[in-house]
């Protein structure tokens, strides 16, 4: 009778407790859901350092910007504190530089970074190299730039650069840059990003790109006006996060306090 009683008690405690620690469970599997994306801006450039519009100009890092992202690697435990399954970058030279130092600190196979050419920093046209002391002298440049700063449908004309100096023909000679529109750039860039989550779901996933292109997808992700994305472009070697969750919404996960 004791021996019957006590298998009945275990029963109803049981029946009482599975659906308890079956819905933490699910609670637990719902929390770890969704997919976080680490936008990482390259190092800096020459041109960062001296204010020359880069656009799809492939320069490189320069000495402090290898030192930053050096840096940045070497303390990303302590100062990300998250793991990394997997590294996208941008097809530009300054991206993947930072991707690669960045991945040498991870142990991950720098072969293993996926390159995505919709990840580059908007493409200017014509200004692609211009300083920005001689955009504000010169009033044709001047109206190019305002336009595409005030109508986010306006592409900047494209063509080789309007100014190559000795200075920038290495990365200028020979080359036609494509006007872009913040309206088509935002549009590609969002989409490169959801392409990438849709390939890594529940991933944490590090994305080497450019100054405007994380701007705009803040833009995005905050529903600030396009136009506005320079207000939201973080520093060299900066990291910013997103969290994607697996009903489409996404947001910046250390966004400023107001």
């Amino acid at each position: 009778m004791i021996r019957k009683n006590a298998a009945l008690l275990i029963t109803v405690l049981l029946v009482l407790t599975v659906p308890i620690f079956t819905a933490y469970a699910q609670g637990e599997s719902n929390a770890a859901a969704g997919t976080t994306i680490l936008l990482v801006r390259h190092g800096e450039t020459d041109w960062n350092a001296l204010g020359y519009l880069q656009g799809w100009a492939d320069t490189t890092l320069n000495a402090s910007g290898l030192s930053e992202v050096e840096e940045l690697g070497a303390s990303w435990a302590d100062k990300v504190g998250m793991n990394v399954d997997v590294i996208y970058s941008s097809t530009l030279n300054r991206t993947r530089q930072s991707a690669e130092i960045i991945a040498k600190h991870l142990s991950i196979n720098p072969f293993e970074i996926r390159l995505e050419p919709d990840l580059r920093e908007f493409s200017i046209g014509i200004l692609t190299g211009v300083p920005s002391s001689q955009l504000k002298a010169n009033p044709e440049f001047l109206d190019i730039y305002k336009n595409w700063s005030s109508n986010t449908d306006y592409a900047q004309p494209s063509g080789p650069s309007a100014m190559i100096t000795d200075y920038t023909k290495h990365y200028l000679e020979g080359k036609e840059f494509p006007g872009e529109s913040l309206n088509t750039c935002r549009d590609r860039v969002w989409n490169a990003l959801e392409k990438i989550v849709s390939e890594n779901k529940g991933k944490t996933i590090l994305v080497s790109a450019h100054g405007g292109v994380i701007g705009m997808a803040l833009c995005v992700v905050t529903d600030t006006p396009i136009e506005k994305y320079n207000k939201l472009v973080p520093a060299n070697a900066s990291v910013t996060q997103l969290r994607f969750e697996d009903n489409g919404s996404a947001t910046w996960v250390d966004a400023p306090k107001e």
